[in-house]
């Protein structure tokens, strides 16, 4: 179900700076898929050609178009993009949205996912969404930490396919109702994934 209204072109995230990926922006998923640890954790196919990330651009852009989610580019404060981070509007429940991220080595442990899905989730709060799901792969701790920091909490477990193999992830939500400040409970492990479109 498509978001209530547009997609913004930019989002503050304290003290980065989220900017709606374009047809232009290729070669920063061109660049990601080349991360490692990027493909571990998220849906990233590894080592996309030129033209798969020209392609992935276009379907991007083509999806907030049509309101159904936003890729956007983190930006640091000389707007260098060091990851990417995202929300999708729920294909079945229109009061449901969930959140993404990936970042490049040279933007993990600044806290920039963290900001990136606080403020992604208050925006989709913000507009009448009444949940935001963020979901993580087993074992990458990183990423539970920055779910609970941005304020979500443990709602459940499933299964998903990720690099064409089912693997475990944690469900976490937030709502209008919960605060950023309310104590999450974390699991021994996790990691955060892109949902397909």
């Amino acid at each position: 179900m498509p978001f209530p209204v547009d997609l913004p072109a930019e989002i503050a995230a304290d003290p980065w700076r989220l900017r709606l990926l374009t047809e232009a922006d290729w070669n920063l998923a061109w660049s990601m898929s080349r991360d490692p640890e990027v493909v571990r954790w998220t849906l990233y196919p590894p080592n996309m050609t030129e033209d798969a990330a020209h392609r992935r651009s276009l379907r991007i852009t083509e999806s907030a178009n049509q309101r159904l989610s936003g890729h956007y580019a983190v930006l640091d404060a000389d707007q260098t993009a060091i990851g990417t981070a995202g929300i999708a509007s729920s294909e079945d429940d229109p009061a449901a949205a969930e959140v993404f991220y990936a970042l490049l080595p040279q933007g993990r442990h600044r806290e920039a996912a963290t900001a990136a899905a606080l403020a992604l989730s208050e925006w989709a709060l913000s507009v009448g969404v009444e949940r935001v799901l963020l979901l993580t792969i087993t074992d990458n701790n990183s990423s539970e930490a920055v779910a609970a920091r941005a304020g979500f909490i443990t709602e459940g477990a499933e299964v998903r396919d990720h690099q064409g193999s089912p693997t475990h992830m944690r469900r976490w939500a937030r709502s209008a109702q919960m605060s950023v400040g309310e104590t999450a409970t974390l699991p021994r492990s996790a990691g955060t994934h892109e949902p397909r479109r």
